[in-house]
């Protein structure tokens, strides 16, 4: 009985030992998660100064909650280097999509969209700096790794070969940037109905019937919501403009919620699926 009763408090020990480091984990998880929306969130609204803010908050999390080579702290070095790249900030910008790039590699494999999308950032903010010759491979690197993702003619593949195109075009490679630029607008035209990058099946009216946005990154998700809404509505600023945008969270779903107004007076809401993109 005593025996027993010794085994039967060792286990509760354990128990709460393994309870007080996965609970203290979890809150940090869910701050992180937090912080990422919140800085995604700004990211759409233009506020870089709140952005890039809380972005660093959530590299801080991610280090101290994860250790250095694990996804998140990778996710959070890949988003603190494009809003500095946004802003222009390359010398800061540098280092941080150099290590996102790295760990991606080695985290998840040389042909992930991540990697893609990291080595993206990395040669754009290479091209900035003049180092041509260093930004060329990268281009060519998210390109290809675009291709076999997506396919030949996806949204993605086209910016790829848009951005490929003006390094060219600074290295005087004038005949193989008009190529890329043929193409990236052949993929343009394929693309132009919505249908090609939403579900032009739902109709948006309402939340239960969001037009589903499917996207690797916050920037191309965001860049088809207004695409969607250009083609739909006309030219924004002209024909309508965006009164309010509004990030709504339902069951495991994440939605933007846009509000448009139009020069007669009238207003009109959209509602865009956005899970599949949310926070990357």
């Amino acid at each position: 009985m005593e025996r027993t009763m010794k085994r039967f408090l060792l286990k509760i020990i354990i128990l709460f030992g393994v309870l007080s480091l996965t609970i203290p984990g979890w809150a940090q998880e869910k701050e992180w998660r937090a912080l990422i929306d919140q800085t995604f969130n700004f990211q759409k609204q233009g506020r870089y100064p709140e952005a890039i803010k809380t972005a660093q908050q959530a590299l801080t999390v991610a280090e101290a909650t994860f250790g250095s080579e694990h996804p998140h702290v990778a996710a959070s070095l890949h988003n603190l280097a494009f809003l500095y790249k946004d802003q222009k900030r390359f010398a800061e910008a540098q280092p941080l999509a150099q290590r996102a790039l790295e760990m991606r590699e080695k985290i998840l494999g040389p042909n992930h969209p991540n990697v893609g999308a990291s080595a993206s950032v990395l040669a754009v903010v290479y091209h900035a700096q003049g180092r041509l010759a260093d930004a060329e491979p990268l281009y060519k690197r998210s390109l290809e790794i675009a291709e076999k993702a997506y396919g030949p003619e996806h949204p993605v593949v086209a910016t790829a070969l848009k951005s490929l195109a003006v390094l060219y075009k600074d290295q005087g490679k004038m005949a193989e940037a008009n190529l890329l630029e043929r193409r990236a607008e052949d993929i343009r035209l394929k693309i132009e109905k919505p249908k090609s990058f939403v579900d032009a099946g739902k109709k948006g009216e309402t939340i239960e019937e969001a037009v589903i946005i499917k996207a690797v990154s916050s920037r191309e998700g965001l860049e088809m919501e207004y695409e969607y809404l250009s083609q739909k509505f006309g030219q924004r600023g002209k024909e309508w403009k965006l009164k309010r945008q509004s990030l709504i969270k339902k069951d495991d779903k994440k939605f933007d919620k846009m509000d448009l107004e139009f020069p007669n007076g009238a207003n009109k809401t959209v509602y865009f699926d956005i899970t599949s993109f949310f926070g990357k």
